[in-house]
């Protein structure tokens, strides 16, 4: 039973996936000539401005010198030399959040330091999550099943998502247990750090919006206002004004600077990415949302249907929690789908490497028994079986090699978590089968991003 399935396999399960990706890489850094009893291709990687060549070279040691590619180079000049242009600083510096940067600086960390505070971070805050979602009353642990997704090579190098990860999961779990001033603090540094915080000030407002239609407890609603949404204000007008006096050219320059990067609202025309490695991931992660999606309607749809206008009624923590995530998920997925003319570049990265995934598939898990088994299999096919499809056909990838890796990874972790596999006697083999196919997929991203390939941004 998926009770079972909890204290000491999670503890199991995390050793296990941390131990393959460990020794999948340090197996080919050795010599190439190891790498032939491995998977060839995994250890023939080097890149030049993100594209890749053949080489026989073996995985390179992570260094000072090849730590710092892409997102981390702008985090750490920021840590170094502030926003200020007299610094080699750019306009579009100012849409990278000083949180983790400030971080960075205070810790004296050199660039293989914080890769292993970032790590440090990520392994707590999977146990933070998991007490909390205890705190709700969700039987098993989602620790396994989450280390199961390919997306977790972003915590496994100098970007923010570790660190946002760290501190939104604090705040969770004191939001949960009514700590308030504690949850007002790190829902205020949480808002330092990256500025995909406006999707979780909007999935805070909407969901304490429908908290007050039921409830219409009107003196609850603004408490939760503020001590929910104005530390998120606070801390954004400290991202303004740190910004403001480090030669910003305008107020608000980190919603000015999002211009770099073309976004404006736009029905998509073609589905692409910046990556064939990122859009594997992507794909299968848009089209899994559709099942968010529809547990969001069902969820406004019945609570109005099934009560009448006239009954108060409070909603549970749980629902809170799982309403909220999926609220934030859903919402942050249309922007990308909307508002980037159908590039799905870092979709993964905003959506399956925060808490809000975390707790959506815990709950979700918790609650899959109460849908039929039919309606579940038939879903889960459709939906692969779109998946495929479109991979298959669209422009931007049609063939079919090892960077493809990643959609056939998450797909089966979302099948093996809402079909009900993990409630059988086989479910530490399902997950083993998958944690060796992630830790081996994260080795290969990390070899990647080493070699200063394009694997994200």
């Amino acid at each position: 039973m998926y009770n079972k399935y909890n204290f000491k396999n999670k503890f199991t399960c995390l050793f296990l996936f941390l131990s393959l990706l460990f020794s999948t890489y340090l197996i080919n850094t050795k010599s190439s000539r190891v790498n032939k009893i491995f998977i060839e291709e995994i250890g023939n990687i080097r890149t030049e401005n993100g594209v890749k060549y053949a080489s026989n070279a073996p995985f390179p040691i992570p260094s000072e010198e090849n730590l710092i590619h892409w997102d981390s180079g702008q985090y750490k000049h920021i840590k170094e030399h502030g926003y200020y242009k007299s610094q080699g600083g750019g306009d579009w510096y100012y849409a990278f959040f000083p949180g983790f940067p400030l971080l960075w600086k205070a810790t004296h960390l050199n660039n293989v330091g914080i890769i292993i505070l970032n790590i440090l971070m990520f392994l707590s805050a999977l146990f933070i999550l998991d007490k909390t979602l205890k705190k709700v009353f969700v039987e098993g642990s989602t620790i396994p099943l989450f280390l199961t997704l390919p997306s977790l090579i972003i915590f496994f190098i100098p970007y923010s998502e570790a660190f946002s990860f760290f501190i939104i999961s604090i705040s969770l779990y004191f939001l949960i247990t009514n700590k308030r001033f504690l949850a007002f603090l790190f829902l205020l540094i949480s808002a330092t750090i990256r500025p995909s915080f406006t999707f979780f000030l909007i999935a805070i407002t909407l969901v304490e919006l429908f908290a007050l239609i039921r409830s219409r407890n009107t003196r609850d609603f603004f408490l939760n206002l503020l001590w929910r949404v104005v530390p998120i204000i606070l801390g954004t007008l400290f991202v303004v004004l740190f910004q403001h006096y480090q030669d910003s050219p305008k107020w608000f320059q980190f919603y000015h600077a999002q211009e770099y990067w073309g976004h404006k609202l736009a029905i998509p025309e073609e589905l692409k990415d910046w990556s064939t490695l990122g859009f594997g991931i992507n794909i299968a992660l848009l089209i899994f949302m559709i099942i968010p999606l529809v547990i969001l309607f069902v969820f406004f749809i019945k609570s109005f249907v099934s009560k009448k206008l006239s009954e108060k009624f409070e909603i549970s923590k749980q629902d809170y929690l799982f309403i909220l995530s999926i609220t934030y998920l859903v919402g942050i997925s249309a922007f990308a789908l909307m508002f980037r003319q159908g590039s799905l570049h870092c979709l993964f990265r905003f959506t399956l490497c925060t808490p809000f995934a975390f707790i959506a598939l815990g709950i979700g898990m918790s609650r899959v028994d109460k849908i039929n088994i039919w309606i579940r299999l038939l879903t889960l096919t459709t939906l692969c079986a779109f998946g495929y499809f479109l991979l298959s056909t669209l422009t931007y990838s049609k063939t079919w090699n090892l960077e493809d890796s990643g959609f056939f990874i998450l797909i089966s972790s979302f099948v093996l978590g809402f079909s009900g596999l993990l409630k059988t006697k086989f479910n530490f083999l399902f997950i083993t089968i998958l944690l060796i196919a992630n830790a081996i997929w994260t080795a290969y991203l990390f070899n990647w991003y080493l070699n200063d390939g394009w694997i994200f941004a």
